[in-house]
């Protein structure tokens, strides 16, 4: 028993500093990008967010979490409005624009208004629109050393700047999270239409301000400068301050509709799916019940008792009678019985005999 108090002891003590060392665990990073105003995470958005009436002190700042369809609807009137849109992704996102979101747009910006749109991928329809193409430089490759390994090969680093000397620095900004960067060119036998604002080392652009209609597009196909990662690495002379600065309107509706969705979208699942530890917790609950219900289907009853037969003792009860006459030694006494037996038995066949 003191054995066993001992085990309890030894596995609640492992138990409770198991606990203690994953509480005390430092977090790791989150490298998601969700380009959300909410998120401190490297890729989050929130420290530009935060610093837009810093950046724009007389500048109207709200937020947007409607469809296109409904922020650019007939009955509200914007003048000088931009619309700022930062996201990993404009056209394969889960709450993208479809065709008639996108119309809506580009009368919006048609009748004099802005849309700044930083993302890696852009709709079909909106290049076609503006006459451009998006092409992708991979910036590494992966070289087969054995059966069983890879080698990964760092082909270049992506680095940008703007083309503008009076707001840029001398050198580049180098972005060594990326492996892959996205440039605007134009359409094949249609010269480029556009004012080109920022571009890579390589002199290609990746900042182009577009005009259509009354009002412009600038677009941007390196959305993770403007993240809290890249702010923070260049505090002194951050690029997002320096490309928002062609923007020249009296309200900015920062878009989080594209990322988030209307406000409730964010539901419980949502959330759980959100957060990876959450996620696995909810799938091995969702395993153990299928388990449990799968093994616990059958119908169950109560155990049906062994009943075993009963044991024919006359023979032992023979020998038992048999070993107490022998040890008294009272012979007589056992001849008697013997004789009185053996009349037992001749009265009972005399009975049968007078039976029949």
């Amino acid at each position: 028993m003191k054995s066993y108090r001992i085990y309890l002891v030894v596995i609640a003590i492992l138990f409770f500093a198991l606990i203690f060392l994953e509480v005390n665990r430092p977090e790791k990073i989150n490298w998601e990008r969700s380009f959300k105003n909410s998120d401190t995470i490297p890729f989050g958005t929130e420290i530009l967010f935060k610093h837009l009436p810093e950046l724009f002190p007389k500048v109207q700042i709200k937020q947007n979490r409607e469809p296109f369809y409904n922020a650019f609807s007939k009955d509200k009137n914007f003048e000088k409005t931009t619309f700022l849109l930062i996201s990993d992704s404009f056209s394969t996102a889960n709450f993208a624009p479809d065709s008639n979101d996108l119309e809506h747009l580009f009368k919006f910006v048609a009748n004099g208004n802005t849309a700044f749109i930083a993302a890696n991928d852009f709709p079909k329809r909106l290049l076609d629109t503006l006459h451009l193409e998006l092409k992708l430089n991979n910036l590494i490759k992966s070289e087969v050393v054995d059966k069983e390994a890879t080698k990964i090969v760092e082909l270049d680093t992506l680095t940008i700047n703007l083309v503008n000397r009076t707001l840029a620095p001398i050198w580049y900004y180098r972005l060594e999270k990326e492996t892959g960067e996205n440039v605007f060119k134009p359409q094949k036998k249609k010269p480029l239409v556009a004012n080109i604002l920022g571009e890579n080392k390589h002199k290609q652009a990746n900042f182009l301000k577009v005009r259509f209609g009354k009002g412009y597009f600038f677009l941007h196909s390196v959305p993770e400068i403007f993240t809290n990662y890249y702010l923070l690495k260049y505090p002194s002379n951050p690029y997002s301050a320096k490309a928002l600065s062609y923007v020249d309107s009296d309200t900015i509706l920062w878009d989080e509709y594209t990322k988030q969705g209307r406000v409730g979208e964010q539901s419980l699942t949502r959330y759980i799916e959100s957060v990876p530890s959450l996620k696995w917790a909810y799938y091995l609950v969702l395993l153990g019940v299928f388990i449990y219900i799968f093994v616990e289907r059958k119908r169950k009853q109560r155990i049906i008792p062994i009943i075993n037969p009963p044991a024919n003792d006359s023979l032992e009860f023979v020998k038992t009678v048999g070993q107490l006459y022998f040890q008294k030694g009272n012979h007589h006494n056992l001849a008697l019985k013997k004789i009185h037996h053996f009349k037992h038995f001749v009265w009972k066949i005399t009975n049968c005999f007078n039976y029949l």
